[in-house]
């Protein structure tokens, strides 16, 4: 039966009611005018969202089953009702042939999509085999369920949790209706009549929230119009056609007619007449204030609803709005002293299983894919999501050029993040660099990676695979040559990786990958060979950033890990983006550059925020003491034997001869517009005096701050400090800029990097490099950035020389080119990958070596590498406890 009710448009219902208000006190104008201002105040909300969010809109999903022509009818209004408020309202019709199980993959379908704040399931279904109705509505997601009828939502509502809830939209409705007659609800009597879960049951809890005494009346109430004659407010849904009647009622009191019957009338031309419950005619004269029907509830439901899906998108918004708080458990810390080995700190916290930590940062789940229970990948359409939030503060860790006594850059990223979540209560995710496990072999991407110009890559540094000769096989036809396996972060996929912004653009990038060049000098690509599909879906995988996290419990993305000289040594900029939108406005990204500012920050600024487009709001460089006494010229560590005193005794003149290193990586970061915080990493040898005269140097060199931390042994409470002053700066104005303009010449692009960042004098290219040079700019690639690849250990080429050279002239041997990931990368000098020289930190408790304790307990025990770097020792297990020590160093030669 096609009740009037649903024949009748929003507009429909208006002209009718108020065509039937010929006085200014009939109540029937209570209906009228509300609902008319209710749909103004509804467009006014959702144009506000717009304003701040251009792209956004309220979505409603209404599921139908079958093609019943009064609920065609209704679903109708209720989209033409959302398109007027500026909502967007989707109808998924259903056949009557669907199985319950197929609805309910529809259902399930709109609650993983974000773009869908609301969902309705149309009752009854018109289905050729009877549905559960309960199971279709409990399917629908709580935090969905507009209609307010889910059991979670019934839970909330009976328990008065209004605030985390959706109400029922004819209950809501009815509230509302009764609170804009000005009639006071606390402290009155009221009665509802009708005991329905989607009326009765909810508006008694309703009114009860509102702290009314209210009486549930029914069937089976003796002496009813005793109790309606004593109520303030009366809400009736009990389905019987004109049963309250005028005697039963109090006069003065609101009646709520919740009713829709239809009852014989010949003057209709259809032969039937909608009435309510209540008897309209007569109740009108008695009561201040009645709702008719139809016109009177019905569009307050529809109002509801689209009040519901409005409040269902601003929760959703309020997940990307600024200083929206996570709900973060966070893990405590058992700090101890001495500082226990890694691999004890490690086994005495239990992480939190990572689905715990995908809803605590408030994920769909459709945005994450979990690898076990302590690790997953999250989905690059948390981007899409959260596209209209606001981003949080940026800041990148770099540190001092290296030396083989250590900094900490790592240590401190963590720190820091420990300091500004848990302790400092800022939302905080750091982002650190890992490579992605693949690997290539067979069909079209094992020739490709065959070809003369283009080598292998492997997980595991075997240096006997650094140069090889393949093709052996008789299948080969007698094609013999040489080629090489590098290490995976060496790779330029690893650098497409960890710089690509979408999947779009990685599958570009890798059809960009130049692997050869033809007999008239031009590119020859992977997408000339017809591999690039073929690379791209063996990444479509890696190029979703991993969810871990720290020893807190806080999240942290660990996504690819590009050398940081060969390559551009930063994390992917595709976790970093995702991170900036999860912490919002008021949080904090913290990702770690590879080696010094020199080379990792300088690379960061140049190429990866070139590419991104983000802009930083503060760099940390990391210090220690002993690093900057060794750029002091203090005497070389000798494996075997004990830690020169100059390391572990005060010696202030060693310190500021050596600060001139972080002097001028502070100039560099300067060059860039960004401030600047120095970390200097506290320890046990060094003194307070030291530490002082650092972070006094430090400022009178432009630093914005310099603080110590001893965050290696208490986690976040030992970076306090450094967390107020990253907080400051970041709230410095940013002027951030580059270093050098792309499309100059590329002989002016390394040129300047020398010069501004290094301290040389000059540039010299070789033949071979101005060769290379010439080529790459007669094949349109002048105008990538440039990735110098040099020796960390040193600002100029000679991995000896120590502090902070200038004057000499920078050799550039060879230039090549990396056009898939988007640079070029000259190489400086005779850039070495071997160990030689290097300080590798081990735990004495993890590997094999003969132990010599030396000065403060630091153990120079002598241990080799062989070809692989594998530790061999003496084969006896290093048991050493060292007090207030909790590593050892060992010398690898």
């Amino acid at each position: 039966m096609v009740s009037l009710l649903k024949d009748l448009d929003l507009a429909g219902w208006l002209i009718l009611f108020t065509k039937r208000c010929l006085g200014s006190k009939c109540p029937c104008r209570l209906s009228s005018e509300s609902y008319s201002i209710i749909r103004q105040e509804l467009k006014a909300e959702v144009d506000k969202i717009k304003e701040e969010y251009p792209n956004f809109k309220p979505g409603l999903a209404i599921v139908q089953v079958g093609d019943a022509a009064d609920s065609n009818k209704y679903i109708s209004h209720k989209i033409k009702a959302a398109s007027e408020i500026g909502m967007e309202a989707k109808h998924y019709k259903l056949p009557s042939s669907s199985t319950l199980a197929q609805v309910v993959n529809q259902i399930e379908t709109l609650n993983k999509d974000h773009r869908v704040h609301g969902i309705i399931v149309q009752m009854p279904p018109d289905s050729d085999e009877p549905m559960d109705q309960d199971i279709l509505l409990n399917k629908v997601d709580a935090s969905k369920d507009v209609d307010g009828l889910t059991d979670h939502n019934a839970g909330k509502l009976s328990r008065g949790e209004l605030n985390t809830c959706f109400i029922p939209c004819t209950p809501k409705g009815c509230l509302e209706l009764v609170k804009r007659c000005g009639a006071e609800v606390s402290g009155k009597r009221a009665a509802v009549l009708g005991r329905s879960k989607i009326v009765g049951a909810p508006m008694s809890d309703l009114l009860r929230s509102q702290n009314a005494t209210v009486t549930m009346c029914h069937s089976r109430t003796k002496d009813l119009p005793a109790v309606l004659q004593e109520s303030d407010i009366i809400v009736v849904g009990i389905r019987q056609p004109l049963m309250v009647k005028k005697e039963w009622i109090k006069p003065g009191s609101v009646v709520i007619d919740c009713g829709i019957n239809f009852i014989e009338d010949k003057t209709k031309k259809s032969g039937q007449r909608m009435v309510g419950d209540v008897d309209y005619v007569g109740c009108k004269e008695t009561a201040s204030w009645i709702t008719p029907v139809p016109g009177g509830v019905g569009p307050m439901t529809v109002a509801m609803l689209m009040s519901n899906t409005i409040e269902g998108a601003k929760r959703n918004l309020h997940k990307m709005k600024k200083g929206g708080a996570w709900n973060m458990r966070y893990l405590p810390l058992q700090l101890e002293t001495p500082v226990p080995s890694d691999i004890d700190i490690s086994r005495a916290q239990e992480p939190k299983n990572v689905a715990e930590l995908a809803e605590e940062l408030q994920l769909l789940p459709d945005e994450i894919d979990f690898y076990g229970k302590k690790k997953a990948k999250v989905s690059l359409s948390i981007l899409d999501r959260l596209s209209g939030a606001p981003d949080g503060k940026y800041v990148v860790v770099a540190g001092m050029t290296p030396t083989p006594l250590g900094e900490g850059k790592s240590t401190t990223t963590i720190g820091l993040t420990q300091a500004l979540g848990p302790t400092y209560e800022r939302m905080c995710l750091p982002v650190s660099a890992n490579p992605p496990r693949v690997n290539f072999k067979g069909g079209a991407a094992g020739r490709l990676l065959s070809s003369h110009s283009y080598g292998r890559v492997i997980d595991t540094n075997d240096r006997y695979l650094r140069q090889i000769t393949i093709g052996q096989s008789p299948t080969e036809k007698g094609i013999t040559r040489t080629t090489q396996f590098d290490i995976t972060v060496a790779s330029e996929i690893m650098a497409i990786l960890a710089l690509t912004t979408d999947l779009k653009d990685m599958r570009e990038r890798l059809g960009k990958i130049v692997v050869a060049s033809n007999k008239n000098g031009e590119p020859v690509t992977s997408d000339d060979l017809g591999v690039g599909g073929a690379l791209a879906v063996l990444m479509r995988d890696a190029i979703k950033p991993n969810l871990m996290q720290n020893l807190e419990g806080s999240p942290v993305f660990v996504h690819a890990g590009p050398f940081a000289n060969i390559a551009h040594g930063n994390s992917s900029i595709l976790a970093d983006k995702i991170a900036l939108k999860l912490v919002g406005e008021n949080g904090f990204v913290v990702t770690e550059a590879g080696f010094g500012a020199d080379i990792g920050m300088e690379k960061f600024f140049n190429i990866k925020c070139r590419y991104s487009g983000l802009k930083p709001n503060a760099v940390v460089l990391v210090a220690t003491i002993r690093a900057i006494k060794m750029h002091g010229g203090g005497p070389k560590v000798v494996a075997g034997k004990p830690l020169p005193v100059e390391y572990s005794e005060e010696n202030l003149e060693l310190v500021e001869k050596g600060f001139c290193n972080l002097r001028k990586q502070i100039e560099n970061a300067s060059f860039f517009g960004v401030p600047a915080v120095v970390a200097v990493n506290q320890f046990a040898t060094d003194s307070d005096k030291e530490v002082e005269l650092i972070q006094k140097l430090s400022r009178e060199a432009g630093a914005f701050d310099a603080v110590g931390c001893t965050l290696w042994a208490e986690g976040g409470l030992g970076a306090i400090k450094l967390a107020e002053a990253v907080q400051k700066a970041c709230e410095q104005p940013s002027n951030f800029q580059f270093l050098y303009d792309v499309k100059s010449p590329i002989e002016d692009k390394i040129k300047t990097i020398a010069k501004k960042i290094y301290g040389a004098a000059d540039i010299k290219l070789s033949e071979e490099a101005q060769k290379k040079v010439d080529l790459y700019r007669k094949q349109g690639f002048n105008d990538l950035p440039i990735c110098m690849a040099k020796t960390h250990l040193s600002l100029s080429d000679d991995p000896t020389v120590k502090g902070a050279p200038t004057g000499f002239v920078l050799p550039i041997r060879d230039v090549r080119a990396s056009v898939g990931a988007g640079f070029l990368y000259p190489l400086v000098g005779t850039l070495r990958y071997d160990t030689a020289d290097v300080l590798f930190v081990i735990r004495a408790d993890d590997w094999l070596c003969s132990p010599i304790l030396g000065s403060e307990g630091v153990c120079m025990g002598q241990c080799t590498s062989n070809l692989s770097e594998t530790v061999i020792g003496s084969g006896k297990k290093c048991s050493v406890r060292l007090y207030k020590v909790s590593i050892v160093t060992c010398v690898f030669n």
